[in-house]
Protein backbone atom coordinates (compact mmCIF):
# COMPACT_ATOMS: atom_id res chain seq x y z
CA UNK A 1 0.00 0.00 0.00
CA UNK A 2 1.29 3.49 -0.83
CA UNK A 3 0.51 6.44 1.38
CA UNK A 4 1.14 10.00 0.36
CA UNK A 5 2.38 12.64 2.78
CA UNK A 6 2.29 16.31 1.97
CA UNK A 7 5.58 17.99 2.63
CA UNK A 8 6.74 21.55 2.18
CA UNK A 9 8.30 20.62 -1.13
CA UNK A 10 5.50 18.49 -2.56
CA UNK A 11 3.99 15.10 -1.98
CA UNK A 12 6.04 12.18 -0.72
CA UNK A 13 4.86 8.65 -1.48
CA UNK A 14 5.97 5.95 0.91
CA UNK A 15 5.26 2.22 0.89
CA UNK A 16 3.51 1.39 4.16
CA UNK A 17 3.03 -1.86 5.99
CA UNK A 18 1.76 -2.55 9.50
CA UNK A 19 5.20 -1.99 11.07
CA UNK A 20 5.83 1.32 9.31
CA UNK A 21 2.35 2.58 10.19
CA UNK A 22 2.97 1.75 13.87
CA UNK A 23 6.38 3.43 13.72
CA UNK A 24 4.85 6.58 12.23
CA UNK A 25 2.15 6.55 14.89
CA UNK A 26 4.75 6.23 17.66
CA UNK A 27 6.77 9.10 16.16
CA UNK A 28 3.65 11.23 15.95
CA UNK A 29 2.85 10.52 19.61
CA UNK A 30 6.45 11.26 20.61
CA UNK A 31 6.44 14.54 18.64
CA UNK A 32 3.13 15.53 20.22
CA UNK A 33 4.49 14.72 23.68
CA UNK A 34 7.64 16.76 23.00
CA UNK A 35 5.53 19.68 21.81
CA UNK A 36 3.42 19.49 24.96
CA UNK A 37 6.54 19.26 27.15
CA UNK A 38 8.04 22.29 25.43
CA UNK A 39 4.80 24.22 25.95
CA UNK A 40 4.79 23.18 29.61
CA UNK A 41 8.37 24.39 30.01
CA UNK A 42 7.56 27.72 28.41
CA UNK A 43 4.47 28.29 30.58
CA UNK A 44 5.90 26.81 33.81
CA UNK A 45 5.92 29.24 36.71
CA UNK A 46 8.11 29.23 39.79
CA UNK A 47 5.19 28.10 41.93
CA UNK A 48 4.07 25.38 39.51
CA UNK A 49 7.64 24.09 39.33
CA UNK A 50 8.09 23.73 43.09
CA UNK A 51 4.59 22.28 43.41
CA UNK A 52 5.36 19.64 40.77
CA UNK A 53 8.72 18.75 42.34
CA UNK A 54 7.17 18.60 45.82
CA UNK A 55 4.42 16.30 44.60
CA UNK A 56 6.93 14.07 42.76
CA UNK A 57 8.57 13.51 46.14
CA UNK A 58 5.15 12.97 47.76
CA UNK A 59 5.70 15.82 50.19
CA UNK A 60 2.71 17.64 51.61
CA UNK A 61 2.31 21.39 51.47
CA UNK A 62 2.21 21.47 55.28
CA UNK A 63 5.43 19.51 55.86
CA UNK A 64 7.26 21.48 53.17
CA UNK A 65 6.15 24.82 54.65
CA UNK A 66 7.10 23.66 58.15
CA UNK A 67 10.57 22.56 57.00
CA UNK A 68 11.10 25.91 55.25
CA UNK A 69 9.85 27.88 58.25
CA UNK A 70 7.04 29.62 56.36
CA UNK A 71 3.25 29.63 56.64
CA UNK A 72 1.41 26.94 54.72
CA UNK A 73 -0.91 29.58 53.22
CA UNK A 74 2.09 31.57 52.00
CA UNK A 75 3.60 28.52 50.28
CA UNK A 76 0.21 27.75 48.75
CA UNK A 77 0.00 31.32 47.40
CA UNK A 78 3.49 30.99 45.91
CA UNK A 79 2.67 27.64 44.31
CA UNK A 80 -0.57 29.06 42.86
CA UNK A 81 1.36 32.11 41.51
CA UNK A 82 -0.69 34.47 43.65
CA UNK A 83 2.62 35.77 45.00
CA UNK A 84 5.99 36.14 43.26
CA UNK A 85 8.91 33.97 44.25
CA UNK A 86 10.29 34.96 47.64
CA UNK A 87 13.53 36.92 47.82
CA UNK A 88 16.61 35.93 49.79
CA UNK A 89 17.77 32.40 50.45
CA UNK A 90 14.34 30.79 49.92
CA UNK A 91 15.30 29.44 46.48
CA UNK A 92 18.44 27.86 47.91
CA UNK A 93 16.52 26.32 50.83
CA UNK A 94 13.71 24.89 48.70
CA UNK A 95 16.23 23.63 46.17
CA UNK A 96 18.13 21.75 48.89
CA UNK A 97 14.93 20.45 50.47
CA UNK A 98 13.65 19.14 47.13
CA UNK A 99 17.14 17.78 46.33
CA UNK A 100 17.11 19.41 42.88
CA UNK A 101 19.72 18.58 40.26
CA UNK A 102 22.01 21.37 39.05
CA UNK A 103 19.83 21.81 35.95
CA UNK A 104 16.60 21.97 37.97
CA UNK A 105 18.22 24.34 40.48
CA UNK A 106 19.24 26.70 37.66
CA UNK A 107 15.76 26.48 36.18
CA UNK A 108 14.29 27.32 39.59
CA UNK A 109 16.60 30.36 39.81
CA UNK A 110 15.44 31.48 36.35
CA UNK A 111 11.76 31.01 37.18
CA UNK A 112 12.17 32.91 40.46
CA UNK A 113 13.87 35.78 38.66
CA UNK A 114 11.23 35.81 35.95
CA UNK A 115 8.45 36.02 38.54
CA UNK A 116 10.15 39.14 39.95
CA UNK A 117 11.22 40.49 36.53
CA UNK A 118 14.90 40.28 37.51
CA UNK A 119 18.09 38.49 36.48
CA UNK A 120 18.69 35.03 37.99
CA UNK A 121 20.35 35.29 41.39
CA UNK A 122 23.43 33.30 40.32
CA UNK A 123 24.35 35.70 37.47
CA UNK A 124 24.62 39.40 38.49
CA UNK A 125 27.95 39.11 40.30
CA UNK A 126 29.53 37.26 37.34
CA UNK A 127 28.10 39.75 34.85
CA UNK A 128 29.38 42.72 36.87
CA UNK A 129 32.87 41.22 37.31
CA UNK A 130 33.39 40.59 33.59
CA UNK A 131 33.41 43.59 31.24
CA UNK A 132 33.47 41.25 28.26
CA UNK A 133 30.26 39.52 29.38
CA UNK A 134 28.42 42.84 29.50
CA UNK A 135 29.85 43.77 26.09
CA UNK A 136 28.78 40.40 24.64
CA UNK A 137 25.26 40.80 26.01
CA UNK A 138 24.96 44.29 24.57
CA UNK A 139 26.19 43.19 21.14
CA UNK A 140 23.79 40.25 21.21
CA UNK A 141 20.97 42.63 22.09
CA UNK A 142 21.96 45.10 19.34
CA UNK A 143 22.08 42.44 16.63
CA UNK A 144 19.05 40.63 18.04
CA UNK A 145 20.91 37.30 18.37
CA UNK A 146 18.69 34.30 17.69
CA UNK A 147 18.15 31.31 19.97
CA UNK A 148 20.07 29.21 17.44
CA UNK A 149 23.07 31.56 17.65
CA UNK A 150 22.99 31.43 21.44
CA UNK A 151 22.66 27.63 21.37
CA UNK A 152 25.69 27.38 19.05
CA UNK A 153 27.64 29.62 21.44
CA UNK A 154 26.65 27.46 24.42
CA UNK A 155 27.72 24.29 22.61
CA UNK A 156 31.02 25.90 21.61
CA UNK A 157 31.70 26.87 25.25
CA UNK A 158 30.79 23.40 26.55
CA UNK A 159 33.00 21.64 24.00
CA UNK A 160 36.09 23.84 24.27
CA UNK A 161 39.34 22.29 25.49
CA UNK A 162 40.06 23.05 29.14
Amino acid sequence: MLKNFNTLRGTLFLPLNRTSVLTIMKLRVRCTANTLNNRRQVTMTFGAFISAKRKELRLTLRETAKHLGIACGYLSDVEQSRRPAPEGDFVERISRYLDLSKTDHERLLDLAAKSRNRISADLPEYIMQKDIVRAALRVSKDVNATDEEWQAFIEQMKNRPR
